[in-house]
């Protein structure tokens, strides 16, 4: 659930005090469509009186905070913990059953990320990566971390690898596609509109890379297109 954060009117009503534990992670808020760094951190919400704290509601865990709208999700920080050490010790047993399964090495990177178990989410990539290393699914998911942790060279290497196994992987051309569009390099993103086919997003590249008019505004339209490498790219940025 989103909500906004308290507020006081007249010096009086609730608010989060306290902050600690804080941390960042590269995302698309649900609200305001905000890409960025998005805010969680530990906090205590309290009832203030005249801009004077007079006693503490509860103790929560704040995440998904926007910085551009402040819309954020909470939960209780004794429920959050229950939660993040249930989920990750569950995807992470589900994954040790059959450490040669994309699927469940996936889950597990996507759950302790979610829950912010940093520890969790580095050992198990370089564990996973090391095991998986040509599993499409993987290299996506990786390659799609690295992205949104602005390592571009990173991305593309690791998506390359992906249409190496498999050259149509849709996922992997369209954001590829993406990359080109972004630095204006119109023969590479040429190059992977073509692999795509009749796709209209990728029609869209190729109508505007005469002469490079207008490439740049491509990128922009993919991202709001209805259309699947439009949606693979809003899955790329979540």
């Amino acid at each position: 659930k989103r909500i906004p954060m308290p507020t006081l009117y007249s010096g009086s009503g609730t608010r989060y005090r306290n902050e600690k534990n804080v941390r960042t992670r590269v995302g698309k808020c649900q609200r305001c469509n905000f890409y960025g760094e998005l805010k969680s951190y530990d906090a205590e919400k309290w009832f203030v009186i005249f801009l004077i704290p007079t006693f503490k509601i509860q103790s929560l865990h704040i995440f998904n905070y926007c910085p551009k709208c402040s819309v954020h999700s909470a939960m209780p920080s004794k429920e959050w913990e229950k939660r993040r050490i249930e989920a990750v010790s569950a995807t992470l047993a589900k994954y040790r059953e059959n450490p040669k399964d994309g699927k469940a090495a996936v889950e597990l990177l996507e759950t302790a990320d979610f829950f912010e178990d940093n520890e969790t989410l580095a050992s198990a990539s370089k564990e996973i990566m090391e095991a998986l290393n040509d599993d499409p699914d993987v290299l996506t998911y990786m390659a799609r971390l690295a992205s949104l942790k602005n390592q571009t060279a990173q991305s593309k290497r690791l998506y390359n690898r992906v249409i190496e196994i498999d050259p149509y992987n849709f996922n992997a051309l369209s954001i590829l596609m993406l990359h080109a569009v972004d630095a204006n390099d119109a023969p590479e993103a040429d190059k992977y509109a073509t692999m795509l086919f009749d796709n209209a997003a990728a029609r869209l590249v190729r109508a505007r890379l005469p002469g490079e008019r207008g490439l740049p505004l491509v990128g922009e339209t993919l991202r709001i297109l209805e259309d699947p490498v439009a949606n693979a790219v809003r899955l790329h940025e979540k």
